[in-house]
């Protein structure tokens, strides 16, 4: 699956983000119906395909002469990196029909029988990229689906919320209290975590 992923060091920061938040959240672990390791990291990697198409597409309209950078080429920092993954990850499975379109990151052929088997056998189809195809949630009943459905729609509305208040010019003014991300005797993890706003998610 390595080769799958557009930008590495953005998706491992974003995966240990994800899971984090999965465990905050009450909807990790396999044993109980819910979302697990490979799970999210085949789901991250498949928001990371989409963000890369979108900008690919982006850059495609408006500057057709120019060689289209990839994902990882971006010359942005990792932490604006991380951020527009997450929001990707989140809008796009806040709305992802679940029953009718299982989550896989391969190109599948009309021969893939058997990968339409597999997502039959969960309420929450997240599918490995290889044969034989199998999937990953296939112990998430229809309550843990609709759990996870709703985590997702409200991380969802939270990302709107904090994008939204980052633009108001009377923000500062309105809001005492305030998030300080600092480099100086804290991990890495928490300087680009507290300084993507994330912790309003947990």
């Amino acid at each position: 699956m390595l080769g799958m992923i557009p930008d590495h060091d953005a998706f491992r920061w974003s995966l240990r983000i994800v899971k984090q938040w999965a465990r905050n959240r009450g909807i990790y672990g396999f044993n109980f119906g819910y979302l697990n390791g490979i799970s999210l990291v085949i789901m991250v990697i498949k928001a990371q395909q989409h963000l890369s198409r979108a900008a690919k597409a982006a850059l495609d309209n408006t500057m057709p002469e120019t060689p289209t950078e990839s994902f990882a080429e971006r010359q942005e920092p990792l932490q604006n990196r991380v951020n527009d993954l997450l929001q990707c990850f989140f809008h796009l499975f806040a709305d992802w029909s679940f029953e009718n379109s299982p989550i896989y990151i391969h190109q599948p052929h009309d021969q893939d029988l058997d990968m339409l088997e597999e997502s039959q056998k969960s309420a929450f189809p997240v599918l490995t990229p290889v044969r034989p195809f199998q999937c990953t949630t296939f112990g998430t009943t229809a309550s843990a689906c609709l759990k996870i459905q709703e985590e997702f729609k409200r991380a969802r509305d939270i990302q709107l919320t904090f994008n939204n208040l980052r633009g108001l010019k009377d923000y500062m003014l309105n809001h005492t209290k305030h998030t300080e991300a600092r480099s100086v005797s804290i991990t890495q993890f928490r300087t680009i975590f507290d300084g993507l706003g994330w912790n309003q998610l947990f």
